[in-house]
């Protein structure tokens, strides 16, 4: 008898275990989801600004990547703001290439 009930006592346990792994993996994956469509475009405006080129369509800024090196702070955002509306003007005045 007293079997029995270890036996039910390790099944029960391992049951719970099995269940708390499933719900928190399944809860991890959700949060990684959300967090990962939250940083996608994040990420494409970096590598877009980085490379100086739109990393969708391949257009091209007229911009140096390096041009706010030795500008203030104020005058770097000026410059960043001015490549960015390049890059998304010239991003939809062209269709995507497959670059």
């Amino acid at each position: 008898m007293t079997d029995s009930i270890w036996l039910m006592y390790v099944l029960f346990l391992l049951l719970g275990l099995l269940t708390g792994y499933a719900v928190g993996r399944r809860n991890g994956r959700q949060e990684g989801l959300v967090e990962g469509m939250a940083f996608a475009p994040l990420d494409l405006h970096r590598a877009s600004l980085e490379k100086g080129r739109c990393v969708l369509c391949g257009t091209k800024s007229e911009i140096g990547v390096n041009s706010t090196v030795g500008l203030s702070t104020e005058n770097q955002g000026e410059v960043i703001a001015e490549q960015e509306d390049q890059i998304r003007q010239n991003c939809d005045a062209q269709p995507a290439t497959g670059e």
